[in-house]
């Protein structure tokens, strides 16, 4: 008789309990005194005076221009923003990035040298910052804002030159990507770049425009000789060569191996669940494609004429998601639902005319903005590695509308991973740093050994979003090709390779954990279970990210003997303490065991602040032990790490506790099951604005999922145990369709029942 299976176990929010607030830590010692600090600042803040009293007044709308107010490094973290500072002298902060500095004196012993630190973008009239130099050295410490002087470390005018990125190119009328600081509540600050363009003699269709959030993002063709002038403008943020969509034509191509192309047998049967849909953006489908059963194709609006390459690029990608890898001889899998294929590719895209990059944006962003999808797959996006500094629209406005978490969306990162690293020409590409996004890249095969793809992109990603790839999936290789549907010839196979046919097969995972559970996962909680379970190698974080998702999903929904697993999904308050406890036997546990956490949380975003990115964090101690004190006096019991950041970290983000604004946050430990006493994590809710803190009035409520697995080799029974000891809390989540799990091979066999 078939041993029964042991279903994964939900309902862990039920353990959740509200705990009181710990104790506010002791006062910071400084670097400089308020004298030293006006002393210092002076003469910065003059120079800063003078730049803005020579800018043209037209590039100055309502008489405001944009200072740089760069932190010491010891104020990074959001607790030390200077608000007080900047309110008190009728200031707006507009946004922050990234600088490495020097700093004159440090608080600790050893010496000053070059780290990272965070530098904010801060908008007033000329005439207050020119109130402020002739005031400053009359403050003191009866004035409040004087009180933040001295986290300061340098202040300086934003110039055309801090503006403008690289322009390597001997067009005389180059595409600039123009980036304001404005948003809708800003039209005076819109206005006023009109009237400076028409000044200037340049004319611009604002149709293509996007604003998210504080940022404004505009396709701009300006004069070689005109773009100095046009970096003048106080309110302009950065403008760059506008980036080219990626190039597909010659990533789907048939193999030169003898009797690599065959023929294939669709699948005889409907989706597994037809009422799962996923949406994916592509080059469309070629007509008489044989897949209306599963796929519907549909035109987004002012497209030009198909693009042959594009559409096969399409099909290829549908056809991951639908059937994984096409094996030889063997009917394709069965589709675990049913996709929605929109074309937002055209014939100009072919052309790789980077005038196009907005208009696929646009056809993106409407077909999201007018419709529900729990699954979306994306494994097309400009050809532009990710920058620290600068967030894309891309990125942003899919951040934004992923941010209510129902909706699982897989990004290819692309395909350059055999460029330069050292130029950062080889990192993960727009948008796959999305935060609220599974960034998937590739691995050269579907089971063990396994490695990178050499052509996969590589990380680090930007912090928060440091980890991406988040995970990696087959992909194919020259020599082992990702076979799929062939747009040259009806019911046969094509071999290619690239991170557009991983993203998708990431995807189809999760479709089948949907169609087999129904709506007891939801998007969060599908996306912590497939990163608890994934496989790691000897390869780095920034290679493969948390590692490979598995290659059949009886790895994500069933438990071995020894082992369960638990899943949380809920949501926290702002600025809410929470304990979750870890379901363990009642009984001391024998031998070893192995805990593996996976917290993934959606997240509201602020793009115009490149190092504060996310509104939400998480601040989690793991307490193993709840009879263990330090001292009498303590409220908590001891904790030990968990979620180190080290591996990936550089000091100056452990410094400015980046880690607890990561989105997915997971790690494993291995420890003797006798040293676990009632374990728990203690979970906080921190949220921000633009860098600082803000109350739980004026922020939102994040979703959150939590899966925890736990590995106890002598105590084959504990999965039976953890429910006998919560029976009104806890529960096995039984599958709503009834379909042997060994035959949804996802990934790996091509097996027939999928």
């Amino acid at each position: 008789m078939a041993e029964e299976k042991r279903f994964l176990i939900g309902n862990g929010d039920n353990l959740r309990e509200i705990i009181p607030r710990p104790p506010i830590s002791p006062t910071k010692v400084h670097p400089y005194t308020l004298d030293y600090a006006k002393q210092r600042l002076i003469p910065k803040l003059q120079q800063t005076v003078d730049n803005f009293m020579s800018l043209d007044q037209a590039a100055c709308p309502n008489n405001e221009a944009i200072a740089l107010l760069t932190l010491h490094p010891a104020y990074i973290a959001k607790s030390y923003y200077p608000s007080q500072l900047i309110r008190g002298l009728g200031f707006r902060a507009l946004g922050s990035r990234s600088r490495k500095v020097v700093p004159e004196k440090v608080t600790t012993k050893t010496p000053p040298r070059e780290v990272e630190t965070v530098e904010l973008y801060v908008s007033g009239t000329r005439q207050d910052f020119q109130n402020w130099a002739g005031t400053l050295n009359t403050w003191t410490t009866r004035h409040p804002p004087a009180n933040e002087l001295n986290k300061i470390e340098d202040l300086r005018p934003l110039t055309s030159q801090l503006r403008l990125k690289p322009i390597p190119t001997d067009d005389p009328e180059p595409l600039l990507e123009i980036v304001l600081h404005a948003s809708y509540n800003d039209g005076y600050v819109i206005q006023g770049f009109k009237e400076y363009l028409h000044k200037l003699g340049l004319k611009v269709d604002f149709d293509k425009q996007f604003i998210v959030k504080g940022l404004f993002f505009l396709p701009l063709r300006v004069p070689q000789e005109l773009i100095e002038r046009l970096a003048q403008f106080s309110f302009l943020r950065l403008a760059r060569p506008m980036p080219r969509l990626r190039s597909f034509p010659t990533v789907v191509f048939p193999t030169r191996q003898a009797g690599s192309t065959f023929s294939c047998k669709l699948p005889s049967k409907e989706a597994l669940n037809p009422k799962v849909h996923a949406a994916i953006f592509d080059g469309g489908l070629p007509k008489n494609n044989s897949l209306d059963q599963w796929a519907t194709h549909h035109e987004t609006s002012n497209l030009y004429e198909p693009h042959t390459s594009l559409q096969a690029h399409g099909l290829a990608v549908t056809s991951a998601l639908l059937f994984g890898p096409i094996e030889k001889g063997k009917e394709l899998s069965r589709p675990p639902g049913i996709v929605d294929h929109y074309r937002v590719l055209d014939k100009k895209t072919g052309a790789n005319d980077h005038d196009n990059l907005y208009d696929v944006l646009n056809r993106i962003d409407t077909v999201l903005r007018n419709n529900d999808y729990g699954f979306v797959n994306l494994s097309i996006g400009p050809n532009l590695p990710i920058e620290d500094d600068d967030v894309h629209a891309w990125t942003a406005v899919l951040d934004e509308y992923l941010a209510d978490g129902n909706t699982l969306a897989t990004i290819a990162v692309g395909n350059d991973g055999e460029l330069d690293r050292e130029s950062g020409n080889a990192r993960v590409q727009v948008p796959a740093d999305c935060v609220n996004g599974l960034a998937v890249g590739a691995c050269d095969n579907q089971v063990s050994p396994w490695h990178r793809a050499p052509y996969s992109s590589v990380g680090p990603g930007r912090s928060p979003g440091i980890v991406k790839p988040d995970c990696v999936s087959f992909g194919g290789t020259e020599n082992k090709p990702f076979y799929v549907l062939s747009a040259q010839k009806p019911i046969s196979t094509v071999g290619t390779f690239g991170t557009s046919f991983a993203s998708p097969l990431v995807l189809r995972t999760a479709m089948a954990v949907r169609a087999h559970m129904g709506e007891q996962l939801n998007a969060l909680a599908l996306k912590a279970l497939l990163i608890n379970r994934t496989e790691e190698n000897d390869e780095h974080i920034s290679e493969i990210g948390w590692g490979k998702i598995p290659a059949d999903i009886d790895a994500l929904l069933t438990c071995n003997k020894g082992e369960v697993r638990i899943v949380y999904q809920g949501t926290l308050r702002p600025g809410s303490y929470v304990r979750l406890p870890v379901p363990v036997p009642k009984a001391p546990i024998s031998g070893m065991i192995r805990i593996t956490a996976t917290f993934c949380f959606a997240s509201r975003i602020d793009p115009q602040d490149s190092v504060s990115y996310t509104r939400s964090g998480l601040d989690i101690a793991f307490r193993p032990d709840n009879t263990k004190f330090n001292n009498p006096e303590q409220i908590n019991p001891n904790s030990k790490p968990f979620f180190s950041p080290k591996k990936y970290a550089t000091e100056y983000e452990l410094r400015r506790d980046f880690h607890k604004w990561e989105t997915t946050l997971h790690a494993n430990k291995n420890m003797r099951g006798s040293s676990l006493k009632e374990p728990f994590f203690d979970v906080h809710h921190g949220a921000r604005e633009r860098g600082h803190l803000v109350t739980s009035a004026v922020a939102d409520d994040i979703p959150y999922a939590l899966v925890i697995n736990i590995e106890a080799s002598r105590v084959p029974n504990i999965y039976d145990e953890v429910l006998i000891r919560y029976p009104n809390k806890l529960r096995a989540l039984a599958p709503v369709i009834e379909v042997p799990i060994r035959a949804i091979d996802v990934q790996a066999k091509g097996v027939g029942g999928l």
